[in-house]
């Protein structure tokens, strides 16, 4: 509500009530406020904010993912290639970051340098490593 009235300087007292509370019970708001940042154009503060979740919450899918998203929309499409693969490393079950991995690398042309090689190993180790529900989505964004 505060942001939409561009009441700023509220959403950032009431994020920073968040410092004294546990990472594991504050991240999605620390989250919020890191994607709060970027859409003010406050791209340092945004990306200092993801680090710290990144550095405090290694196994959270969601906080790669949103990282490798917002680095993307900022145009640094290496930076975001780099996150998901940091972010399948801690947390290779999680089916979106593999589906924006793939995303990435077809999107530069699949020319990116990889750690998982080329299409066809991103395809199988997603196929091996996400939800069996998910395993028919793979095909249809692989196709």
């Amino acid at each position: 509500m505060e942001e939409k009235s561009r009441n700023y300087d509220r959403v950032r007292e009431l994020l920073g009530t968040l410092k004294d509370v546990p990472i594991d019970r504050s991240w999605r708001m620390i989250l919020e406020g890191a994607l709060f940042e970027g859409r003010c154009g406050n791209k340092e503060s945004a990306r200092r904010s993801f680090r710290y979740l990144l550095r405090h919450s290694q196994s959270y899918g969601p906080i790669y993912l949103d990282a490798s998203k917002y680095e993307e929309r900022e145009g640094d499409i290496d930076q975001a290639i780099q996150l998901c693969e940091e972010g399948l490393q801690y947390n290779g079950k999680y089916g979106p970051l593999w589906f924006q991995y793939m995303r990435l690398y077809e999107k530069t042309g699949c020319k990116a340098k990889i750690h998982y090689e080329n299409l066809e190993n991103i395809i199988r180790l997603m196929t091996n490593n996400i939800n069996r529900e998910l395993s028919w989505k793979v095909y249809i964004e692989a196709a």
